[in-house]
């Protein structure tokens, strides 16, 4: 076998290995038919992948007139209502719209003038195949059939002049020749024939082959034109966009869509704008008194910690928590060092950026509340308990209610086992000047309370009807105060309700209601009238009220007094 022999999957191609003794060549002849329907096979893969670039360029082409249509779109030049691109960036809307005619054209070309080429060479190609397949596959079997017979006759032949054949097998050795002299010859003329016929078959192969190779010569020579051919238009097209690009005014087209809504020039963007000219006028409240006072901590009663207190005109009293040393304080407090500016810095700094209306603390200044010296033991000095006077009856059905019940809440939110039950909230001073000061304030405010509470009792008898009192659960608008304390002879405004403890830690947000009660006038009418209106109004009430209500009322007053009270409340003087 020679070097060509084809070696197809390790097995002999002959159909009979006899054939090999008689016809060594047959073998190769074989091998040689096998290596032709093999490079049929390579051609067809080829093609296949060459079918599949040219379909993908296709597609590339496609796609890329797609976007450039898109792009076109993009700069299309419009006035529409939000000013379009005007004129400006008009060339580039022209070269979007060329490149994408462009490579729809070239995308044609590939679909008529190669893609279905490549195509059809497929075609030629697998018919091809199929027909040399068959026409081979035939002569291989006759010839295979003869050379089958000739062995067959030979063998016949050598039994005829053997020796050891029997008698009855006997055959006369001169017809046996004759036989295989006969097949003898047809096998000659069949084999040069087969010969002949796979040489031409060879020959058609060739001349195929290169006829596909010429075509896909020419659909290559043709595709690499038309490519040359594309970038040339495609160079020539960007070269005469890129000096617009570079000299493209590129605030124009904003500065005719600015033309026309005027936006940049317009006075609502350029006026200055002020709290005056806001819709919303703040009705202006004020602070009676603010500094730095001490609250007892909330595990650890015997600590205390620096708290930021605020007494307002509208009779509420703030606490906010400080994030200041009590030694820093104390140098200003105590020890007059400095101007206490860095202290008051720290203090407004809890509501100068309030976004909530939260607190730590914040109370409702009525007229059962006293501001009194503490009574424990081990108070340090200048300390001083807000709480409840159970002597004063409530002036309307659950305002006394409400007290009883902040004190529950109070003992409950600061833990404190041992505080007194009228104590709402205790507040230490560091110098006796500054807690006199603060008595006097808080019980001013509590004394005024006391007169406008009156003044709405008054009315309510006279009117014929018991009104309940109004729960402020709301905070006023606060504005910071320029200094941190004020006189001790300032004038005390008078609080905008009745007598009401509210006590709380949540949001306090004005509604109307609340905002129209805040508008009270403040009371100057003598002590001597103040008693007169306190004895109408417990007469009055007496008469006008049912005793549903009176009875209800006695029972809160009992159940908000069951714990002892102190021995006695013993006032500070201011």
């Amino acid at each position: 076998m020679s070097s060509t022999t084809l070696k197809h999957k390790n097995s002999d191609p002959l159909p009979n290995t006899e054939h090999a003794g008689y016809w060594p060549y047959s073998r190769e002849q074989y091998s040689h038919a096998n290596i032709i329907f093999e490079r049929f096979k390579s051609w067809k893969y080829r093609l296949d992948e060459v079918e599949e670039f040219f379909e993908e360029n296709e597609k590339i082409e496609k796609q890329l007139a797609k976007q450039y249509k898109k792009i076109a779109e993009a700069f299309k030049p419009t006035e529409d209502e939000y000013g379009g691109t005007s004129v400006y960036l008009t060339p580039i809307y022209n070269t979007a719209v060329n490149l994408s005619k462009e490579h729809e054209d070239f995308s044609k070309v590939m679909d008529e003038k190669i893609n279905k080429k490549i195509s059809e060479i497929k075609r030629e190609h697998e018919t091809k195949y199929k027909y040399l397949k068959a026409r081979v596959e035939e002569a291989q079997k006759e010839t295979a059939g003869i050379r089958t017979l000739t062995i067959s006759s030979i063998n016949n032949h050598e039994k005829a002049i053997s020796s050891n054949v029997s008698a009855k097998q006997q055959m006369d050795p001169w017809l046996t020749e004759r036989v295989v002299v006969n097949v003898l010859n047809k096998m000659i003329v069949h084999e040069n024939s087969f010969q002949a016929s796979m040489s031409k078959m060879f020959k058609d192969i060739a001349t195929f082959d290169e006829q596909t190779v010429k075509k896909l010569q020419t659909i290559f020579t043709d595709f690499s034109n038309y490519k040359i051919n594309q970038y040339q238009n495609l160079n020539n097209h960007y070269n005469g966009l890129l000096p617009f690009v570079n000299n493209i005014q590129s605030a124009g087209p904003f500065r005719d869509f600015d033309r026309r809504y005027q936006i940049t020039t317009n006075e609502i963007w350029t006026k200055k704008r002020t709290l005056d000219d806001f819709t919303y006028k703040i009705s202006p409240h004020s602070i009676i008194k603010e500094g730095p006072l001490y609250r007892t901590a909330e595990i650890r009663s015997s600590h205390w910690k620096p708290v930021w207190t605020i007494l307002t005109d509208t009779g509420y009293l703030h606490c906010f928590n400080m994030d200041m040393d009590k030694k820093v304080i104390r140098e200003y407090t105590i020890n007059k060092k400095g101007d206490g500016s860095n202290v008051i810095k720290e203090g407004q700094k809890a509501y100068s950026d309030l976004k909530k209306p939260e607190t730590y603390f914040s109370l409702k200044i009525g007229n059962n509340i006293r501001c009194v010296e503490t009574s424990k033991k081990k108070a340090p000095k200048h300390t001083f308990d807000i709480v409840i006077d159970n002597s004063i009856k409530s002036r309307g059905p659950g305002d006394y209610k409400v007290a009883a019940e902040e004190i529950k809440r109070k003992k409950t939110f600061f833990g404190s086992k041992k505080q007194d039950n009228n104590v709402v909230f205790s507040l230490r001073a560091d110098t006796a000047e500054i807690y006199n000061s603060w008595v006097e304030k808080i019980s001013g405010v509590a004394e005024t309370s006391a007169a406008v509470a009156n003044e709405a009792s008054v009315a309510i008898a006279q009117s014929g009807s018991i009104y309940s009192s109004q729960s402020v659960s709301t905070s006023p608008s606060i504005r910071s105060s320029p200094s941190v304390a004020q006189s001790p002879n300032s004038s005390v405004v008078a609080t905008p309700s009745v007598s009401q403890t509210d006590l709380f830690k949540t949001s306090l947000y004005e509604t109307p209601e609340a905002a129209a009660a805040a508008a009270i006038p403040k009371v100057s009418e003598p002590v001597s009238e103040k008693a007169e209106n306190a004895e109408k109004v417990a007469t009055t009430t007496e008469k006008v009220a049912e005793p549903a209500t009176e009875k209800a009322t006695e029972a809160d007053a009992e159940k908000a007094s069951e714990a002892p009270a102190k021995e006695q409340e013993k006032p500070v003087a201011a």
